[in-house]
């Protein structure tokens, strides 16, 4: 029981920080400033979009290992290519 309310803490004050980074990385870069209700929904967007893809891009990268038997290191593609994704999208919420 104890694993899950600190994972559940663990959450909260992650994301917590994500909204607290983003706020302070918008001002640093002198954009206008937004209610924390829609930098925090703009988090939980991206957040559920990293969540899936990360999910999805997983999943397609064991059945290339798995399944056709590819080579470790082109399996890793799918993955590289969330990545990629993700800080762009990350990049693009904290210029907008």
């Amino acid at each position: 029981m104890a694993g899950i309310i600190g994972d559940l803490l663990e959450g909260i004050v992650d994301f917590v920080t994500d909204v607290w980074l983003l706020r302070r990385q918008r001002s640093a870069r002198g954009r206008p400033q937004n209610a924390w209700q829609d930098d925090a929904a703009d988090m939980v967007v991206l957040n559920a979009w990293a969540i899936g893809l990360g999910i999805a891009a997983f999943a397609v990268a064991a059945l290339m290992f798995f399944l056709l038997k590819l080579p470790l290191w082109l399996c890793m593609a799918p993955i590289v290519a969330v990545g990629i994704y993700v800080g762009y999208r990350w990049f693009a919420l904290a210029r907008a």
